[in-house]
């Protein structure tokens, strides 16, 4: 956790916390980082926040300014921008949002070009030069300055790739989506109805400041009253920028991640899929420096009983790496509804634990707990963290029998 950026990139308040100042110096870094031996081509998607438009402008002109050049997607979702870096050659990825926050709120997640959050150092670097610890940089001149160039067309090619993953249609199908007025807004229904999904979608109209208001995946409630009233099978609720969902089945009952989890490493059992795919939470930062180190090779971490009940099974599942509808065509493939499904799925606590530092902070609030329940709290992050220190040296000590294992062959 550095100054500015988190475990997801540079938030704050627009205009308090994060100004245009931050975002045209974030520009003029990354420009200038990524366009020292080649022309630059830097890609930039947004949310539909009111200022993600005054930040998109800052950041062009910051990264134009070095000399990159810029390829808009408009209002589009996290995975999109994640998308496109990955398939379109861009050194760099940068999404405007700030996820489930208010619509006052705002962020700049920056992403590498494999399409996962930028190396960390690269963010101190940032930092630094944000607080004036480094030398101005240079700005292009004549035709080295960068160009901006509409790239629409991106954001409609991930919506082709994501309408290409399903095995079958969902004709018949009734379905139904939330899209929190945020960036789904663009993508999700035309996704579903392409599909031959019944689309009925609420919460598709956003203004600028209506994101996540009462709407979304924080507010589940909406979906579920919807899904129940019109008789649907099956329903989605977005995030913001939509990189994450809460599902819904038939009687309104909700189906978390660690569900949906469990539903796509069933599937993935059941049709005996010999892969090993990495899960890593974004919440745990401490492991992010394992993904560059095992990149397509992985195991499900996280503190709960589905973890052991995954391994027990040699299951794993990419959860980061893909969207709903692809998982909407695994629970078809199972059969039946999601409520039949989730009746098999075993009993489990969950504990999320997002790292030392927050951990910490939440302690600290707790002054006018008593006594004896700080230290029953206390305990019980020493435990979860003794657990993920344990489970992560097995993850190591297994990376590196692997390692051997093909350098054997």
């Amino acid at each position: 956790m550095g100054k500015y950026f988190g475990t997801d990139g540079f938030r704050g308040e627009a205009n308090v916390q994060l100004t245009v100042d931050h975002a045209f110096k974030v520009g003029r870094y990354v420009g200038w980082y990524y366009g020292r031996d080649h022309k630059a081509k830097i890609v930039i998607g947004k949310d539909t926040r009111r200022s993600s438009y005054m930040f998109e402008y800052a950041l062009v002109a910051g990264l134009t300014a070095s000399g990159a050049d810029v390829y808009l997607l408009h209002v589009t979702t996290t995975p999109s921008v994640s998308y496109a870096v990955r398939t379109e050659d861009f050194d760099c990825g940068i999404m405007i949002s700030a996820s489930h926050n208010p619509f006052y709120d705002n962020g700049i997640k920056l992403l590498n070009g494999n399409g996962q959050k930028i190396e960390a150092e690269i963010e101190e670097r940032i930092e630094a030069y944000l607080d004036g610890e480094i030398e101005e940089l240079p700005l292009a001149k004549k035709e080295e300055i960068g160009r901006t160039i509409d790239f629409a067309s991106g954001r409609n090619r991930y919506i082709g790739y994501l309408i290409s993953i399903p095995s079958r249609d969902f004709k018949k199908m009734r379905v139904g989506l939330d899209c929190s007025n945020g960036s789904s807004s663009a993508i999700a229904k035309s996704v579903f109805e392409a599909l031959q999904a019944k689309t009925y979608v609420i919460h598709n109209e956003p203004d600028g400041t209506n994101i996540n208001e009462g709407c979304g995946s924080t507010h589940i409630e909406e979906l579920q009253r919807f899904v129940v009233e019109k008789g649907l099978d099956i329903g989605f609720a977005y995030d913001g920028d939509a990189d994450r969902c809460i599902a819904v089945d038939h009687r309104g009952n909700v189906i978390d991640g660690d569900k949906i989890l469990y539903i796509c490493g069933k599937y993935l059992k059941e049709q005996n899929r010999e892969c090993t795919l990495v899960y890593i939470s974004p919440c745990i930062s401490p492991i992010a420096e394992l993904n560059e180190q095992i990149n397509d090779v992985s195991y499900v971490i996280s503190f709960d009983e589905l973890d052991d009940w995954l391994a027990e099974n040699q299951m794993c599942i990419e959860d980061e790496k893909e969207n709903v509808e692809p998982r909407l065509s695994r629970m078809r493939a199972l059969g039946g509804g999601m409520s039949r499904i989730m009746k098999k799925n075993p009993k489990y606590s969950y504990m999320n634990i997002e790292g030392i530092d927050n951990c910490i902070r939440v302690l600290n609030e707790l002054k006018e707990v008593k006594e004896q329940k700080q230290a029953m709290i206390l305990e019980a992050f020493n435990q979860a963290e003794k657990s993920y220190k344990e489970k992560l040296k097995k993850i190591t000590l297994q990376m590196a029998m692997v390692d051997r294992n093909k350098k054997t062959y």
